[in-house]
């Protein structure tokens, strides 16, 4: 019988002593270029994409994330249309707490879906962790469907290892499972309305990502990937959304309340600059490009 505690009504064990399989990556181009969006306590680094890809070469994987206090709690955040990357039409990040990014489907051979038919816009941003919404739209005359996913996956390795320094001892990775009924062995959670990443540190405690989805919910999580089997009529559009709680002993890491959706969390963030803004100096001039890097810094 695997070794197994209880947290929070959950039982958890060793990642490695019940592996679960891994939702495929994409490889990346290397030198990808990168968006960043900082909070208080929290920081993300993605793509362009608004992905945290599952494949980079070399260092390349190490300077992405979504790290709060000094600890990495999603190593990856990768969006999938049938197995492949979406094609990036355009993406921002200059509200600095959160990013858009407007998507479309690459050719589906098997599904029989021409390049850029299906629409996907990606809304993220950070307020005491992270949120998501997608919009999904099918801009054909006729029906479509297909397969998205998101897959999640965390290291909780510090800042230190994420520069290159290696630890001699690590904690361990937790894995989120059930007990089978007839069997009574554990097994990976298949089906759930949340996804939990966990790990538990050399010091006993234990870090949580704990992904709860909105919307419209996944039709099954497998490990740490959520799968959505869509059919959309011609011009439907279809909404979902989730969120990443960060947590340390069950109680939220981050010095920031967690909002529980995306606009909260943008409302929340808006009101925090339109009130820094009217405290700090303005400066203006004549020209625009000055006039941008400055509302930038």
């Amino acid at each position: 019988m695997t070794e197994s505690f209880e947290l929070e009504g959950k039982t958890f064990v060793n990642a490695e002593t019940l592996p679960i399989p891994l939702w495929p990556c994409v490889k990346n181009e290397p030198r990808i270029p990168t968006l960043t969006l900082k909070d208080d306590d929290i920081f993300l680094v993605t793509d362009t994409l608004g992905n945290i890809p599952g494949c980079l070469p070399g260092e390349e994987s190490n300077t992405l994330g979504l790290f709060c206090r000094d600890t990495r709690f999603l190593s990856r955040l990768e969006l999938q249309i049938e197995g492949q990357l979406p094609i990036l039409l355009s993406s921002n990040a200059s509200r600095g707490f959160a990013l858009s990014a407007l998507c479309a489907n690459p050719y589906l051979e098997d599904k029989g879906i021409t390049a850029e038919t299906i629409g996907i816009e990606r809304e993220i941003a950070i307020n005491g962790g992270l949120f998501e919404e997608l919009t999904i739209t099918n801009y054909r005359t006729s029906p479509v469907s297909f397969e998205l996913s998101l897959s999640f996956n965390a290291d909780f390795v510090d800042l230190f290892e994420v520069r290159g320094r290696e630890r001699e001892e690590r904690g361990k990775i937790l894995r989120l499972v059930t007990e089978n009924d007839e069997t009574k062995e554990l097994e990976p959670l298949e089906v759930s309305e949340e996804i939990v990443i966990a790990y538990q540190g050399l010091d006993g405690a234990v870090m949580e990502s704990r992904i709860q989805f909105s919307e419209t919910q996944p039709d099954y999580c497998k490990g740490n990937m959520a799968i959505w089997q869509l059919e959309l009529a011609s011009h439907q559009t279809i909404p979902l959304g989730y969120r990443v709680q960060l947590l340390t002993n069950r109680r939220s890491i981050s010095k920031v309340g967690t909002p529980m959706t995306l606009v909260q969390a943008k409302a929340a963030e808006s009101m925090e600059l339109e009130q820094w803004q009217q405290r700090v100096t303005t400066i203006r001039s004549d020209s625009n490009t000055f006039n941008r890097l400055i509302e930038r810094a």
